[in-house]
């Protein structure tokens, strides 16, 4: 096909088209030779997001042309065109790599790259020239009326008029077949879409504008010519907006409805943002909404997935000073994107099998032709990216050459021959590879006979000539599968296995064997190249979906390497073929306990073993009674998590009697005791007996089901039950059972239980396998519990001698000197353990540092022999903690915190034990903070336990516990302030994922504002005050609270007038005008408002974002940013019907304060015609017209002291004689302040006399006062 001639110079391999008679000269020859034309619009600054667009137009189209022009008209004055990254020799250098081969309309197979770059001059696009401000400019412009201020149009008014007008010129000077544009701008590219149809736009037609799927990071970031302007520290954020958007996602498909889903993204970003202070990075939201893909207007509130409409969910984040767009489309949405392209999720690449029939047998997974030719075409994909990637880190090698990954000196310079030079050597032409069609090529002769030549030489064991001739064969072509192979087998001879590997991956890539994929997969695990192995079993299980042993050895290796979740993916995937495989279900048992899955693992499980029990109604057969009798002490272990106790006790007891092969007794069920599994010998108390009179069973059951029953008994709260099967356990050899023991104890210890616990205890201290300082602890906090604190002392003495360094041992033993009025030594304890343990913390600090600094050279594939980076995993991650001590865990937390609670009953907070209930509140206390699952990022996560092992064997040694050292020490030495403390800690619990909740988040800030009171603290009273006025809409409660609170004098006054609240009030009040005005608000569920779609709405949604920065600058001694999203939130209050006279008299009596005297009149005296019998209104009328009688300025200064003084004397007729002081002292006090010393005299006195006649226990009474 012959190519179109460019008459323009060009920079490197493609023309540049710089002038428009240049372009459309091009053009014109394209008509002629009826070539289609595929345009792709930029703005420069490529990245592989632009490339796809570039490769996309090369596959549909005879010619492609790019243009690369940042056009003025489409930024505002203040943003970012200065700066606006300009790289074209750069763009130019990546456009000449992207390269397609496709089959012609001949049959033919042609090799097409991009036909010319246009880079057209300001000058040309805008020839009456271009300003950034729209007042100025001059020309003809386009703009899309009623489609351009709504999602991004609302931050950025003027963008689409520049991006429509650029865009219509650029059509008409290229005139295209096809246009090509991302969907991260789905808004831009819609809207050039209708644009093109209403102004009738030939070329390209509306059909013909294709919207491409946006190009993604791996960790998900939409590609953005402005990722480049990130930090390093802000890029590893950036990632917020997608997972916010993926989030709302997840919500929709789940059922909720809009309202409900943007409650959740907008948790998730804010929990993100408090996260990056950490980072020194700022984040900010601009928007996440729910358009009509048509309209573009937002979707109602109550709209769900299930109305089948399809849904534009989009948002904009400030990360730093770069602002970031992306977008996820929703539901049907065929009429907005066409995508051609299906990509395999990354690591969760969960298999969609299907499930056994009734029969047991497999219905047939098998891959048809077009879906193995997908697989096929995928391996066939990553093996060019692979020869792309590793070529371009060959430095010496030309472009396109294999790499030299045989880590072999090769004198690049001496064996390249120019590629031109092989055109003959290569035989045929490369034949085009569709979509789904394995890569491979018809070799030349010259090539087979290298192939030939190089086996001769290995076989007679000339291993060099055979690696020279292989390493030949693959610089000329790459897709030689024999030339990769007979290079791994010299390297496998010269013991150079980890190469070989690699080798043998790449020829696998030319094979599609699924078995040898397989093969590959456990040969990488054997050498360790983790990730190298999850590829080539990810390869192995899209090839065959039925290798369930890929599917398995892929989830193990995921597990190990501890990614839990798409282990669990693959695991239950398995289970869609086989499903309740024993091992499968064994298997996952510790994957749900570690990612907290109890709910899913109690279906699943139960589920599991009905399907045994109605499978094998006589009991297992084949040796599985050992499987089974695992499957249901998980199951147990799961439900006594989440306290559903009467579920693990139905299930061990059924589930023994099944295994026992009574599966047919069903009658047993109905007991309401245990009598079932009696021990011989034992008999029960007269009067037990159930209603049915039936007699023990005396019948066996394995130690650890009832080491599970106890438990559950224990947890319903049945003790005497729950006892008796701890009875027989203890019967046990400790030695043997003392995980169950150590278990046991602590379940007795959560219930109260202290004697029984110690008698476990002592028993696990007596002996030397099993006794260690953690059960030592437990006898001392036992014997503390009974009261006998010297026992306690004793053996927290003698763990002191074993080991002199425990600082957890100091520290609960200088509570118990404490307790025993020993200070002293209490404090010579204190002081003795603080040194050591801050010691400790920087050390484990400076562990923790050195441990996540990654040295690049020993994790890079080069230096690991793996083709892929080999990311280090914490083992932690692995799951090799069991079921049972993952309970202990928990169960230890909980310890904590009931005997904690228990203390606090006991003691009185007011009287002399008031230290010592202090003591154990900040005990608790330090448990709250330590638990990071009650403060996740997430503040709709539901709190669900922690098991973090070390974190609980590390109580006493963390950050909480210097904390804890230096907490006694004041105790022991100095007053501190409580109600520092107090706000301290309140401000802390507003974090908490556990009081995320309406009411919660408004009893803790009640509680700040009673500290604030305290203190006399004003400007944290307007903080919080401000805030409950906020989130209770339409309320006057928290308004009389707030006028209550900041009642003290001048300072009170100084923070009463700050401007900020002013304006907060006012827009209240403008709310109240609105509604009674007969306008409709809208309920935003995030921020417990109702809000104005028009003027309002918008104004309230800018200002709330910025009250918490304002609270920053008000709040003196505010710690740290308050959450604002609030999960639970109050249904939607009842919407004002009148406006409010105490909100209307607070914003008149603040601007009296603020000596705003005529707009205080303004307000007060619509609040006297709503309440004309309020004595405060009354009295605040008379302050204020008096005031403004004395300025300068009054126009009728008579007028206003008549007015004043006719409302004093309302106000002291409303009164009457039940308030004589206050209203005397008010006269006084307006005739001092007119300068009328004699008449306030008199009133003065007044107040005197009647304070003297008064009794002094008059509450009030201004002589109690004064005293």
């Amino acid at each position: 096909m012959a190519q179109v001639p460019i008459p323009e110079p060009s920079l490197g391999a493609i023309p540049i088209v710089g002038s428009l008679q240049a372009l459309r000269e091009w053009r014109v020859t394209a008509f002629d030779t009826r070539q289609s034309v595929g345009f792709i619009p930029t703005m420069g600054a490529l990245h592989d997001g632009h490339l796809s667009l570039v490769r996309r137009s090369l596959q549909e189209n005879d010619l492609t042309i790019v243009s690369i022009f940042v056009n003025p008209a489409q930024f505002a004055p203040h943003e970012d065109l200065a700066t606006y990254p300009r790289t074209l020799p750069t763009d130019i250098a990546a456009l000449s790599t992207v390269v397609e081969t496709v089959t012609g309309r001949d049959g033919d197979q042609l090799i097409r790259s991009p036909s010319a770059v246009f880079v057209p001059a300001v000058k040309d696009m805008y020839p009456s020239g271009i300003v950034q401000s729209v007042e100025e400019q001059k020309g003809t412009f386009v703009e899309v009326k009623g489609f351009s201020h709504q999602m991004e149009g609302q931050s950025r008014p003027t963008f689409f008029r520049g991006v429509a007008t650029v865009v219509t010129k650029l059509f008409n000077a290229v005139q295209p077949t096809n246009a090509y544009f991302g969907q991260k701008d789905i808004q831009q590219a819609c809207l050039l879409r209708r644009m093109v149809r209403d102004l009738l736009i030939p070329h390209p037609t509306a059909e013909n504008l294709h919207i491409v799927p946006t190009h993604r990071h791996e960790d998900g970031l939409a590609m953005s010519s402005r990722n480049t302007y990130l930090t390093p520290p802000e890029r590893a954020v950036a990632i917020t907006l997608f997972n916010a958007l993926s989030e709302v996602q997840r919500a929709w498909d789940e059922g909720f409805s809009r309202s409900e889903a943007l409650v959740r993204a907008n948790a998730l970003v804010n929990g993100a943002i408090s996260a990056s202070v950490a980072a020194g990075v700022t984040m900010r939201m601009d928007y996440i909404e729910m358009n009509d893909p048509e309209t573009f207007e937002v979707v109602k509130d109550n709209a769900k997935k299930s109305d089948g409409k399809p849904v534009i969910l989009s948002g904009a984040l400030w990360v730093g000073k770069t602002r970031l767009i992306d977008n996820i489309l929703l539901d049907d949405i065929d009429d907005v994107i066409h995508s051609d392209e299906s990509e395999l999720s990354s690591e969760e690449n969960e298999q969609v099998l299907p499930v056994l029939g009734a029969s047991g047998q497999d219905r047939g997974v098998t891959l048809n032709t077009e879906e193995l030719e997908e697989a096929q075409g995928e391996i066939a994909g990553d093996f060019e990216r692979l020869i792309k990637n590793l070529g371009t880190s060959d430095v010496n090698g030309p472009r396109g050459s294999a790499p030299s990954i045989w880590n072999l000196s090769i004198d690049e310079a001496e064996d390249y021959v120019p590629e031109e030079d092989l055109e003959e050597e290569k035989g045929p032409k490369k034949r085009g590879r569709k979509k789904g069609q394995r890569l491979g090529v018809e070799l030349s002769h010259q090539v087979k006979a290298m192939i030939g030549e190089a086996a001769t030489a290995y076989i007679n064991r000339d291993l060099d000539k055979a690696m020279e001739i292989c390493q030949e064969v693959i610089r000329i072509e790459p897709s030689a599968y024999s030339a990769w192979n007979t290079l791994a087998l010299v390297h496998e001879d010269r013991e150079n296995f980890e190469a070989a590997l690699k080798l043998k991956i790449m020829a696998a890539h030319l094979q599609g064997d699924a078995e040898l994929w397989r093969e590959l997969g456990r040969a990488s695990r054997e050498s360790g190249q983790m990730q190298q192995g999850l590829y080539c079993f990810r390869k192995a299980v899209s090839l065959d979906p039925r290798d369930v042993d890929a599917i398995w050895d892929r989830s193990v290796m995921l597990r190990e390497t501890g990614q839990l979740r798409a282990a669990m993916s693959g695991f239950l995937s398995i289970l869609k073929v086989a499903p309740y495989h024993m091992g499968v279900l064994l298997q996952l048992g510790p994957i749900f306990s570690l990612l907290s899955e109890f709910h899913r693992g109690i279906a699943l499980y139960t589920g599991s073993l009905e399907y045994y029990q109605a499978a094998m109604p006589d009991g297992p057969v084949g040796g599985e009674d050992a499987d089974c009798i695992m499957l249901l002490i998980t199951l147990a272990d799961f439900c006594n998590t989440v306290g559903e106790y009467e579920q693990a006790i139905r299930a061990i007891r059924d589930g023994a009697r099944w295994i026992q092969g009574r599966g047919s007794q069903r009658y047993w069920s109905s007991a309401t005791d245990d009598r079932e599994y009696d021990v011989q010998g034992s008999e029960r108390p007269a009067g037990s007996d159930d209603s049915a009179g039936r007699p023990q069973g005396f019948f066996a059951i394995d130690p650890n089901l009832r080491h599970r029953l106890a438990l559950a008994r224990l947890g319903l709260g049945d003790l005497d039950e729950g006892q008796m099967h701890g009875s027989i356990v203890q019967t046990m050899d400790a030695r043997e059972y003392a995980s169950l023991f150590t278990e046991l104890g602590g379940a007795y210890f959560d219930r109260g239980l202290y004697a029984a616990a110690l008698r476990i205890y002592e028993e696990l201290a007596s002996y030397e396998e099993t006794s260690n300082i953690g059960i030592l602890m437990r006898i001392s906090s036992c014997h503390r519990l009974l009261g006998d604190f010297d026992k306690a002392v004793e053996v927290l003495k003698y763990v002191l001698e074993v080991n002199p360094e425990n600082i957890e041992a100091k520290m609960r033993l200088a509570e118990l000197y404490e307790i025993l009025d020993q200070p002293r030594q209490a404090l010579a304890l204190v002081n003795e353990g603080k040194e050591p343990l801050i010691a400790w913390r920087k050390t484990q600090e400076k562990g923790r540092s050195t441990a996540g600094d990654e040295d690049p050279e020993s994790s890079s594939a080069e230096q690991s022999g793996a083709l892929f980076e080999e990311k280090k995993r914490h083992a932690k991650s692995k799951s090799t903690v069991p079921i049972g001590t993952i309970h202990v865990f928990e169960l230890a937390r909980q310890n904590v915190v009931d005997e904690g609670f228990s203390k606090l009953e006991k003691l009185d907070p007011k009287g002399p034990e008031r230290t010592e209930w202090m003591k154990e509140a900040l005990v608790l206390i330090d448990v709250f903070r330590e638990t990071r699952e009650l403060f996740s990022g997430n503040r709709f996560a539901r709190f669900q336990g922690s098991i973090n092992e070390r974190r609980l064997r590390r109580m006493a040694k963390a950050n909480d516990a210097t904390a804890a050292a230096t907490d006694m020490a004041s105790r022991l030495q100095i007053d501190i302030s409580m109600y520092e403390a107090a706000d301290e800690i309140l401000r802390h619990i507003l974090f908490s994922n556990a009081y995320a909740t309406f009411a919660h988040q408004t009893s803790i800030r009640l509680a700040l504002l009673a500290c604030a009171t305290v203190q006399r603290d004003y400007s944290c009273i307007l903080e919080h005050a401000r805030r409950l006025i906020f989130t209770h809409q339409f309320n006057n409660e928290p308004l009389r609270l707030y006028l209550a609170c900041m009642g003290g004098g001048l300072h009170s006054v100084d923070t009463f007038i700050d401007t900020k609240h002013q304006k907060a009030l006012r827009r209240e009040i403008d709310y109240y005008k609105l509604i009674t005005d007969g306008e409709d608000p809208r309920w935003v569920g995030p921020r417990n408002r109702w809000v104005f779609n028009e003027k309002g709405g918008k104004q309230d949604e800018d200002e709330s974002l910025d009250e918490e920065q304002e609270e920053g600058a008000t709040g003196a001694k505010r710690k740290s940013k308050v959450p604002t999203a609030i999960v639970g939130a109050n249904p939607s209050p009842s919407k004002a019907t009148k406006d409010s006279p105490i909100l209307l008299a607070l914003y008149g009596q603040l601007s009296s304060c603020a000596k705003s005297y005529q707009s205080a009149l303004f307000y007060l005296y619509q609040a006297y015609d709503l309440q004309p019998d309020d004595p405060i209104i009354c009295l605040c009328l008379a302050v204020a017209s008096a005031s403004r009688a004395m300025q300068r300025q009054s126009d009728n200064r008579h007028h206003m002291i008549a007015q004043a003084f006719a409302f004093l004397q309302r106000y002291k007729e409303i009164r009457k004689e039940d308030h004589v002081e206050e209203v005397e002292y008010n006269l006084g006090r307006l005739f001092h302040q007119l300068g009328l010393l004699s008449l306030a005299s008199k009133h003065y006195e007044r107040v005197l006399q009647h304070a003297q006649d008064n009794p002094l226990n008059d509450p009030g009474s201004l002589q109690g006062d004064c005293v």
